[in-house]
């Protein structure tokens, strides 16, 4: 049993309506992702408040500490979906170093799934993590 604080998560019914907008199966997957996100914050002890909200038309997520995650269709298509993350942090390289060709990272700022293979819960919530508590770690 885990003795992580209860997780206080704020969510946002624009971020939820943005999902459902996606046709299926991409909003399943979606709805997976953000289940995974709020799931991974609540088990990180250094992660008490997790904010939903709605950035450059995405569903984002935010923990004090960490950098932002985003969550949506990739590049607009039917058959891809994506968990973004910030540019300009180090994230991406350290999903392809500790992946390798295991996850498929788009540039600086994506981790790309195909619609009908879904996502390895096991490496996503990893990526979760290290996102959620990213600032924390690069200011030690």
């Amino acid at each position: 049993m885990s003795d992580a604080p209860d997780l206080s998560f704020f969510p946002s019914e624009r971020a939820l309506a943005v999902i459902d907008d996606q046709p299926e199966p991409v909003r399943a997957r979606l709805h997976e992702l953000r289940t995974l996100i709020i799931e991974t914050a609540g088990a990180l002890e250094t992660v008490q408040r997790l904010e939903e909200s709605v950035k450059w038309g995405e569903p984002s997520y935010r923990a004090v500490g960490g950098s932002p995650i985003r969550i949506n269709a990739h590049a607009g298509a039917s058959d891809k979906y994506a968990l973004y993350v910030n540019c300009q942090t180090t994230l991406a390289d350290s999903f392809r170093a500790t992946f390798g060709d295991a996850l498929n990272v788009d540039g600086s700022r994506a981790v790309v799934f195909e619609v009908a293979e879904g996502h390895d819960a096991n490496a996503v919530r990893t990526c979760i993590e290290l996102a959620l508590t990213y600032h924390r770690k690069t200011k030690r």
